[in-house]
């Protein structure tokens, strides 16, 4: 999963993930995808400073 994937790089290298845009686009089609955010992706977003609109 792609989740899985970033909170791999969080962990690898925190700062880079948290400002590359790439993981902000990841963020929101992950977010569009679903129709609604998960707790986990929700802790992902807030963690990266990215805003998640509600459906």
């Amino acid at each position: 999963m792609a989740l899985d994937s970033l909170n791999k790089a969080r962990h690898l290298s925190p700062e880079q993930t948290r400002y590359h845009p790439w993981v902000r686009e990841t963020v929101h089609i992950i977010t569009d995808a679903e129709r609604r955010a998960t707790d986990l992706l929700t802790g992902f977003a807030r963690w990266a400073h990215i805003t998640i609109q509600p459906p």
